[in-house]
């Protein structure tokens, strides 16, 4: 098994409590804030890929939007709201059990894209998206910004967490020309049980992510340096990396 198929479970969970509804309902509003989407609805659909347990799918209904969303954990699935539940599947963004030109937005939120190891499987993953969306379709990604997480890594951490304590060890390592950051977390939980569990995510410039959208026949129309709150403009030493992009538009000859 791929660390991602091991890791999305109750210990996540547990560690990342901070990420609440609060947060997700700021991103949501983000979102809804930038040009393209300020007038957005109707019987447009939205597919939140690797949704986990819905909390940014649960805001988008708030919203009135048709809204779906897929995640790889049953886990996080199973912790659901009631109202999301219905909304929801287990799928792999590699291959998407849906038919084509059936979407009009995609949300990617919390960097939930680079977790492959082959520029293959991922761009396999953007060309799912490209399928999926109408022309014209938008893209909504959300990824953590290589600059400032090479910059400021601390090595190691610990701190306590609702179930025991939790040691966070981090590197830099760069394969084929790109850059990952690799995080070991061991956790001492209060039953004693001894659990590690690992991440291992591409980070990307936004040279490479662009390149890899339109490789798939999509353009970044821009991008931001955060993903809730005030819009700014994205710069290297932007707290994130966070792209609105839309699907080109078939010509008709």
């Amino acid at each position: 098994m791929e660390w991602y198929e091991r890791w999305f479970n109750q210990d996540y969970l547990e560690l990342y409590n901070h990420r609440d509804q609060k947060e997700a309902a700021e991103q949501v509003n983000f979102l809804f804030s930038l040009n393209p989407l300020r007038v957005w609805g109707g019987d447009k659909i939205c597919l939140d890929v690797a949704c986990g347990t819905g909390r940014h799918l649960e805001s988008l209904i708030e919203k009135g939007i048709q809204a779906f969303g897929i995640d790889l954990s049953r886990i996080l699935l199973a912790n659901a709201t009631p109202s999301v539940l219905p909304k929801v599947a287990v799928a792999d963004m590699r291959s998407l059990p849906i038919l084509s030109n059936k979407v009009d937005l995609i949300t990617n939120f919390f960097t939930s894209f680079g977790y492959f190891k082959s520029k293959a499987e991922e761009l396999r993953v953007i060309t799912e998206f490209s399928r999926l969306l109408r022309d014209g379709g938008l893209l909504f990604m959300d990824l953590v910004n290589l600059d400032p997480v090479v910059r400021d890594l601390v090595p190691e951490k610990q701190f306590e967490f609702e179930g025991g304590t939790a040691l966070v060890k981090k590197s830099i390592y760069n394969v084929d020309g790109e850059t990952r950051v690799k995080k070991v977390i061991e956790l001492n939980k209060v039953t004693g049980q001894k659990v590690v569990h690992t991440e291992d995510v591409h980070l990307f410039t936004l040279s490479e992510i662009t390149h890899l959208l339109n490789q798939a026949g999509i353009n970044i129309l821009e991008a931001y340096g955060e993903s809730k709150g005030e819009v700014i403009t994205f710069t290297k030493d932007s707290p994130r990396l966070v792209v609105l992009a839309q699907k080109q538009r078939q010509k008709i000859i």
